[in-house]
């Protein structure tokens, strides 16, 4: 059921969700300025993200 639902809603869900806010982005003419601000932005989370994922794959390979 989990999985289910992780790959039939979730995921292109969260894709589309991408996707409509960087229309919306464009459609209202970001600046440059805030462009580089929500693409640093992204990165960071990104790689927080990478992080939390490898510190969750770690603690599982332990157990």
């Amino acid at each position: 059921m989990k999985t289910t639902f992780l790959t039939d809603i979730a995921d292109p869900l969260l894709r589309r969700m991408g996707t409509a806010i960087s229309a919306a982005l464009v459609g209202y003419g970001v600046a440059h300025e805030t462009s580089s601000v929500i693409a640093t932005g992204t990165v960071a989370l990104c790689g927080v993200a990478f992080d939390l994922l490898l510190s969750h794959l770690n603690r599982k390979a332990r157990k």
